[in-house]
């Protein structure tokens, strides 16, 4: 089990990936700050 301790697994990101996640975190940053905002608060 230690002989894979320190070796690096190298995984191909093609920019394809890179958009999809960049997206999915402004989605989410906008989802939460949706959740956050005081009209929000006042649906609840």
């Amino acid at each position: 089990m230690g002989e894979k301790r320190g070796k690096m697994v190298r995984t191909k990101v093609t920019p394809e990936m890179l958009d999809e996640v960049a997206n999915l975190a402004i989605n989410t940053r906008i989802t939460l700050e949706a959740y956050e905002s005081p009209a929000s608060k006042e649906a609840i």
